[in-house]
């Protein structure tokens, strides 16, 4: 069952990627308006979630639960997570949404209010994902993109705000109490299980969706303390829910060895091509890769599909 769904999460990886490098056969103009339209309603969502209107309460708990339903896991709903199932996935989302708004044609004013939306919801949200990967989109951008002197000063103070949010609020606190981090310590414990594997067969890996089996082979050895006081992973042990990894990149490694991790960097090749202009867009999705594991969301692939495209179109002119 679980290389069944792991092949599941390829082929909507797979889709979700030709829908971005097709576009569905729409102009890009047509496209980006579109998708504007609808991050309408999802913007909504998050002020909602901010705010904490009542009277769409109702509206909003059908939504998580018929989301819960489908992919199988609970919300947190102490935080903002605009209806993904983590809100670290905010980032994918924020990334897809700063390419669409950088190529559209709205005007500034509503330029500015997305762009500030996303920024409160990444700064809200309270994931450490979000904060590394938006502040390496922000500091790649920085290098690598084309932006005037007052833009350089501008990304640079988002960046160090960024930054300083990350060592202050999260980093900081959370290294003081990492005994007490459980979600810190789950994710630790992911990647040295992965990493084990990696290491008992580094080259062609156990195979896609075998994380969950190796773990529980591993149970005996790992940290007791950690078992005990995380209840996800008690759910995890009984098999009343699936083990996910917290890392694709991780995962890919430990799954599939050196050749699928070839594989994968293999999808980022356009990072190294010279003439790319989307340098710290590549970079933000490769880096939330690591702490994040979205193979289910359509926004990762609908961008790297995007960016694919204008690669190739850029060199073809």
């Amino acid at each position: 069952f679980s290389g069944l769904k792991a092949l599941l999460n390829l082929l909507v990886a797979f889709f979700f990627y030709w829908f971005g490098y097709t576009r569905l056969g729409f102009k890009k103009s047509f496209f980006i308006k579109l998708v504007i339209l609808f991050s309408i309603p999802m913007f909504i969502v998050g002020y909602m979630e901010l705010i904490g209107l009542k009277f769409f309460h109702p509206i909003y708990d059908f939504i998580v639960n018929l989301r819960e339903a489908i992919v199988t896991v609970n919300f947190d709903k102490t935080r903002l997570h605009l209806l993904f199932s983590e809100p670290s996935f905010i980032a994918t989302y924020a990334i897809f949404m700063f390419y669409i708004i950088a190529h559209s044609n709205i005007q500034n004013f509503f330029k500015c209010t997305l762009l500030s939306s996303l920024l409160v919801f990444i700064l809200i949200g309270g994931s450490l994902n979000n904060m590394i990967v938006i502040s390496a989109f922000f500091i790649s951008m920085f290098f690598f993109g084309s932006l005037s002197s007052t833009k350089k000063i501008l990304i640079t103070t988002l960046a160090i705000i960024l930054i300083a949010t990350v060592l202050k609020v999260y980093f900081l606190n959370r290294i003081i109490n990492l005994e007490n981090d459980i979600s810190a310590n789950i994710r630790f414990l992911h990647i040295k299980v992965l990493w084990d594997m990696f290491t008992s067969s580094f080259g062609l890996g156990y195979g896609f969706g075998t994380f969950s089996d190796f773990f529980i082979s591993q149970i005996s050895s790992l940290e007791s303390n950690i078992l005990e006081s995380s209840k996800e992973l008690q759910n995890n042990i009984s098999g009343n829910s699936s083990i996910v990894p917290y890392s694709m990149a991780f995962s890919i490694l430990g799954e599939t060895g050196f050749a699928g991790m070839l594989s994968f960097l293999f999808l980022f090749k356009n990072l190294l091509k010279k003439s790319n202009p989307y340098k710290h867009y590549y970079i933000a999705l490769l880096s939330s890769t690591i702490t994040a594991l979205p193979w289910g969301l359509p926004f990762i692939w609908i961008t790297l599909g995007l960016l694919d495209r204008d690669v190739n179109d850029f060199q073809k002119k």
